[in-house]
Order: structure tokens, then C-alpha cells, then sequence
């Protein structure tokens, strides 16, 4: 297990790509609108690529993990407006990395680094959607709706420190 201060900072880091994709956003603001469609196909691409390595490092074999992995980004670019899932994917993301930590170091890492190349896109996509605000709002509104991140991440890092010593 690794210590708690890296653990969190991993996590808050994790968490830091969602406002490098605000940022991002706001650099760019003009190339928002026609980057849409690509920015929802990276976030497509980085959430498959993490529900494939969660399965790989939790020994699914590689030819399994491809057969779910394909219809599964087959199925995020079907659904075109997947706003709702953003927070509940972020809920899975705490506990897996909660979970890879009990894996190996680098799994843990590729864990985090995934998070933070997940937030990049929904940053951006939420400043699309809500350009028009004032960026404290947008800064404020982003912490409200996926902060469910943190609060699920330190309650499991929690039960699991507090399990380990009883």
C-alpha cells in the first residue's frame, strides 16, 4: 500500500485535469465549437482505454478485455449526449483507483494518469456547453458536479486504512 500522501496526491492531481480542460477551453475558445466532435471522440477513446486496463490488470485476458472494450466505444459514439453518466463515471474512477493501488505502483500511476487524460476532454466539453457563464461559475459549477470524485476516493481510501488496522 502506498502512503497517504501519495495516495491523495495522485488523486488531486487526477482530479486536476478537469480545470486543464477548462483552461484549455478558455485558451481556445474559438476552436471549441468545431472541435466538439473530436473532443467527445477523445473522451470516448480514454474511457474505453481505461475500462480496458482495469479489466487487463484485473487479469480479464487481453482477447476478452478487446471483445468488451470494442462494443463498449462502439456504444459511447452511438450515445450522443452522455453529459448524465460524467459524474458516475468519475464515482468508478475514485474506487478503481482506490483498487489499483492494491495492484502494483505503475498500475496505480496508469490509473491516475487516465483520470487526468479523462478530465481533459469533459473540462472541455462542459466549457462548451457552458461558455456563456462567468469562468468563477464554471470554475465553481465543475467543482460541485464531479467533486463526487474526491469525497467517493477519500471514503474508500478511508474504510480501507481503517480495515487494514483492525
Amino acid at each position: 500500500m502506498l502512503g497517504l500522501w501519495t495516495f491523495y496526491a495522485v488523486m488531486l492531481i487526477s482530479f486536476c485535469g478537469l480545470y486543464a480542460g477548462l483552461a484549455i477551453g478558455y485558451i481556445a475558445k474559438e476552436e471549441l465549437k468545431p472541435g466538439k466532435k473530436y473532443l467527445q471522440y477523445l473522451h470516448d477513446v480514454v474511457l474505453t482505454f481505461f475500462i480496458g486496463v482495469m479489466l487487463y490488470y484485473f487479469d480479464i485476458p487481453m482477447l476478452i478485455t478487446v471483445l468488451l472494450a470494442v462494443p463498449i466505444f462502439v456504444l459511447l459514439q452511438l450515445v450522443k449526449d452522455n453529459n448524465t453518466i460524467k459524474p458516475f463515471v468519475y464515482i468508478v474512477m475514485g474506487v478503481m483507483l482506490f483498487l489499483s493501488e492494491t495492484v502494483a505502483f505503475r498500475f496505480f500511476l496508469m490509473t491516475g494518469i487516465t483520470i487526468f487524460l479523462y478530465g481533459l476532454p469533459v473540462g472541455s466539453l462542459y466549457l462548451e456547453r457552458n461558455i456563456e457563464k462567468k469562468p468563477s461559475l464554471n470554475i465553481t459549477d465543475v467543482a460541485l458536479l464531479h467533486s463526487i470524485f474526491l469525497v467517493v476516493t477519500v471514503m474508500v481510501k478511508f474504510w480501507g486504512v481503517v480495515l487494514t488496522f483492525t
